[in-house]
């Protein structure tokens, strides 16, 4: 009895068991389906609608129509998404309803589902209307690898046809467009930024808002126009306060006081600055921070919202280094005047100069370069008159530490030359004394001895020969003459100036 009754709730149990797993098993599956979103559209405008299939069971082929009101839309186009194979271009001549097709009779059962086909529309309404949009299932043309037809659920979307509203933003003149944009009615407003004013030299502009009042949702057409407030720009080009980090300002800072001093160690290479402008539109800049040995220039810079500044300075002197040696060193790498002859050549020991320049100079300048780059004074390269025929001029040069050293120049102007410079004329050169050329010719006439009884025109012409050799031998005295007198003049010339020198040589050392 008992084995009886366990045997029957075993069965009952797997009964239930085998009920549920199908039971489980068939709402999992779902009913194959079309899906078909509704939109709402403009009149007169174009819009497209995607068909959808859900829960495929699998197929090889597909047959549905698409049915809408053609005095509502004009279905113009449709695309094939590609999700079944085998699509069947539909017939050129679009009307409702509109079949179309899918058949792979060689391929396996295709169970994807998703989108299948794109449905593009014109609105032909320029009222506002509703409409619907149908996907209707031809089963008689649906089936599977099996043979077997596959039935799907018809589906089917309202097209809502609505005059759109055109609401547009307009500067502060009522003409420049900020921002267009169509509305369906009921849709939420959309704010464009908010539009800039630029300033002027005087004031300054914020927005203020948009009128008329603006409303949240669009019901009719309409266009707003933004307004600024006006606010005069600040002059204030003032600091409320100013700091230096370590120093002490003299005097102690005071918005008015536009110049301060102060002093720092050798170790503070550069300084930190804390300033704040009394307007809240000012703009600040800082220059001259880093600090080099000496006195330093730090300007504070502060630029009022109307464009007008403040100059706030503060001299900041860097002490030296307590181990640093202050050159000494004051002598010239070179110096160069800007023309004659300078003797002797130029040497940085030697303090003494004669300068050499024609007579016709009245200036003379020099460019004098120290050896050593760290001095305090140096001769500019100005003109320096020349008084006279000697004229003396002290150029100087100052080291670092204030020693001075000092240059003397002798600018002699040399004596002019007046009259004109002499023609020489040059005689015929000697003959030659080629022995073959005198051979058998009288050393009295130079005539050959072969020809002694010769005509009397040879013979007045060795005359006149023999004179032109003549004039030649006192022309070459003449030459020989003048080049010995010009020679002592130049030898004259040399010792003055050798003269001069060792005068200016002496007095240099007088002057050391």
């Amino acid at each position: 009895m008992n084995n009886t009754k366990k045997t029957v709730c075993i069965i009952v149990g797997l009964a239930i068991l085998l009920l549920s797993v199908g039971l489980i098993s068939s709402f999992a599956a779902g009913e194959p389906a079309y899906a078909l979103d509704g939109c709402t559209v403009e009149t007169g405008g174009s819009f497209s609608m995607t068909v959808k299939i859900k829960d495929n069971p699998g197929l090889i082929s597909l047959n549905l129509d698409v049915e809408y009101d053609g005095k509502v839309l004009k279905l113009e186009s449709v695309e094939n998404l590609g999700l079944l194979s085998g699509f069947t271009n539909p017939a050129p001549e679009i009307s409702s309803p509109y079949t179309l097709r899918w058949s792979d009779s060689l391929g396996v059962d295709n169970s994807k589902s998703g989108d299948i086909v794109k449905l593009n529309f014109k609105v032909l309404s320029s009222t506002d209307t509703d409409t619907t949009v149908r996907i209707i299932h031809n089963n008689a043309f649906s089936s599977n690898g099996d043979g077997k037809n596959i039935a799907f659920k018809n589906a089917e979307a309202k097209v809502s046809v609505r005059t759109k509203y055109t609401v547009t933003f307009y500067g502060e003149d009522g003409s420049t467009v900020i921002s267009s944009a169509k509305y369906f009615p009921g849709e939420t407003l959309v704010l464009p930024e908010d539009p800039v004013k630029a300033n002027d030299e005087n004031s300054k502009y914020s927005f203020d808002k948009w009128s008329p009042e603006l409303v949240t949702a669009v019901n009719a057409s309409a266009s707003y126009t933004a307004s600024f407030t006006e606010t005069p720009l600040s002059d204030d080009a003032s600091l409320e306060s100013l700091t230096v980090d370590g120093v002490t300002l003299a005097p102690t800072f005071d918005p008015d006081t536009l110049e301060y001093t102060a002093s720092v160690e050798y170790g503070i290479s550069s300084l930190e600055v804390a300033c704040i402008a009394s307007s809240e539109f000012s703009s600040v800049t800082l220059e001259g921070t880093e600090l080099s040995v000496g006195e330093n220039t730090l300007k504070v810079t502060v630029t009022a919202e109307k464009g007008n500044t403040r100059v706030y300075t503060l001299k900041v002197t860097r002490q030296r280094d307590p181990s640093y040696v202050e050159s000494s060193d004051a002598l010239f790498e070179s110096l160069i005047p800007s023309h004659g002859v300078l003797t002797p050549a130029f040497d940085s020991n030697c303090k003494s100069y004669l300068l050499y320049v024609e007579n016709a100079s009245e200036s003379v300048s020099f460019v004098c370069t120290p050896r050593n780059d760290k001095i305090r004074d140096i001769s500019d390269s100005s003109e320096h008159i020349l008084t006279s025929d000697r004229t003396e001029i002290t150029l100087f040069c100052v080291a670092e530490n204030g020693d001075r050293v000092e240059y003397t120049l002798t600018v002699v102007r040399l004596p002019r030359f007046e009259g004109e410079i002499p023609e020489f004329v040059i005689g015929a050169p000697p003959k030659g004394d080629d022995s073959k050329e005198n051979e058998g010719k009288d050393p009295s006439t130079g005539n050959s001895g072969n020809n002694n009884d010769g005509n009397s025109e040879k013979n007045e012409k060795n005359d006149v020969e023999g004179k032109t050799d003549k004039v030649a031998d006192h022309s070459k005295t003449a030459v020989i003459v003048i080049i010995a007198v010009a020679a002592l003049l130049a030898a004259a010339s040399v010792i003055g100036i050798v003269l001069l020198v060792i005068s200016g040589k002496k007095k240099a050392e007088a002057n050391k």
